[in-house]
């Protein structure tokens, strides 16, 4: 390696390419002909390539990583969403809350659950006075009981409940609550981590949702399932947030009307 650096520099003296403005060019064909593309991309380092010139990226190569992802049952910007694609920021108009069975015979086998159910209280209501809409699932409510009191009092009387054996939260009743909202951006929070608040997470990716889990609001059963469970939302490329963080991306500024609501509820 080091020989070829000291073959292409003693190139450049030869030809007195500082003083020569077609050196890029010449430099790149005298690259692409001479050298293996392995050694290539080794090559193109600041050393001895002019500031402000970088070599064409293979293009080819870009068209082939898309091309796996369509193989692969995936689209590309699915997966990769583009920056200042629609609705990529959250604010309280592109944006709703989906709580994912918080229910009375789950909730006490849960670790850390007076935690968990504190915070989403707080989450709910900091939400509602921002004016983002809910959806409820609940996972086969004949054997682990409806949602909790604590949470479906706090929500709005129009907030549709959706009865589901599924562990994604992603069914077609689903689906159409969020095409109806045209909404892009979904704040997931319930259990079990490691199970189904997972299995949502990758179903709303897959569609192209942003989606963003404040890790206070979401717990399984053990905590190292828990953390598992984040980690893999994680490569998901979902946003594993807090609370705070959270209502305070939808406030935007502290002269919105819902801002000395939010703020008692984090004290």
């Amino acid at each position: 390696m080091f020989e070829l650096r000291k073959k292409i520099h003693a190139k450049g003296r030869l030809k007195n390419v500082k003083s020569d403005s077609t050196f890029p060019y010449r430099l790149q064909t005298f690259l692409t002909s001479d050298l293996p593309k392995p050694i290539l991309h080794n090559l193109a380092a600041p050393s001895f390539i002019p500031s402000g010139f970088a070599p064409r990226p293979d293009r080819k190569h870009i068209r082939k990583s898309r091309s796996h992802y369509r193989r692969s049952g995936f689209r590309y910007n699915e997966i990769h969403p583009p920056l200042g694609a629609k609705g990529i920021f959250m604010t309280p108009e592109n944006t709703l809350c989906l709580i994912i069975d918080i229910q009375e015979r789950l909730l006490p086998a849960l670790h850390d659950k007076d935690d968990m159910l504190h915070h989403s209280r707080i989450l709910i209501q900091g939400l509602h006075a921002l004016g983002v809409p809910f959806a409820v699932t609940e996972q086969y409510p004949k054997g682990l009981g409806k949602t909790v009191p604590a949470v479906s009092l706090l929500l709005p009387e129009t907030t549709p409940f959706i009865e589901k054996t599924r562990f994604s939260a992603l069914s077609p009743e689903t689906h159409a609550i969020l095409t109806q909202a045209a909404v892009q951006n979904i704040i997931l929070i319930g259990a079990e981590t490691h199970i189904c608040m997972l299995q949502t997470v990758l179903d709303l990716r897959l569609e192209g949702f942003n989606v963003y889990v404040p890790f206070e609001c979401t717990t399984s059963r053990s905590p190292a399932n828990k953390e598992n469970g984040l980690a893999q939302m994680r490569e998901a490329r979902a946003t594993v947030s807090n609370v705070e963080s959270i209502l305070f991306q939808l406030l935007g500024d502290a002269r919105h009307p819902a801002f000395k609501t939010v703020s008692k509820l984090i004290q």
